[in-house]
């Protein structure tokens, strides 16, 4: 009896995500870092991680649904960064803008292949998860850094 009654007790207990405070993750740090670090390479390379990082390191961060919402966060961030440079280079070179284009194109199919591989990598555990999000995470911000430093450097010229 008494398994009975601890059993509906722990079936009906409310239970706190162990993810509360991922649910919503500050995102201007990235921007902020971006637009600070101007053309400074140096400085721009060191703007990945100001979102994933302090996620990962909240109560929360530690568990797969907590990566997986910090480095998704991450790289939506470095997604408007990309989208944006993308948006001032289309406008200031519009005679480059269809290569542009197919370059964006195959950086998208490289970085979908890159990180098809690092999940292949782990199997079909929880891990091939975060490892899909940090990927795109990585890449995205690499590609950030790239296009912000060309229309940058543009800028300067």
């Amino acid at each position: 009896m008494r398994q009975i009654v601890l059993s509906v007790v722990l079936l009906c207990a409310p239970v706190a995500p162990a993810w509360a405070d991922v649910d919503t993750i500050e995102t201007a740090p990235l921007a902020a870092c971006v637009s600070a670090a101007a053309s400074d390479a140096a400085a721009l390379r060191a703007c990945p991680g100001v979102i994933a990082q302090p996620c990962l390191d909240s109560d929360g961060g530690y568990t797969t649904h907590g990566m997986m919402m910090c480095y998704s966060a991450e790289a939506e961030a470095w997604e408007r960064v990309i989208n944006a440079a993308l948006e001032r280079l289309t406008a200031t070179e519009p005679d480059l803008a269809p290569s542009l284009a197919a370059s964006q194109d195959a950086w998208r199919a490289y970085r979908d292949a890159e990180c098809n591989y690092r999940v292949n990598r782990w199997g079909e555990g929880s891990g091939a998860r975060v490892a899909r999000a940090s990927c795109i995470a990585d890449l995205s911000a690499e590609r950030g850094i790239a296009l912000t430093l060309h229309d940058r450097e543009r800028e300067g010229n």
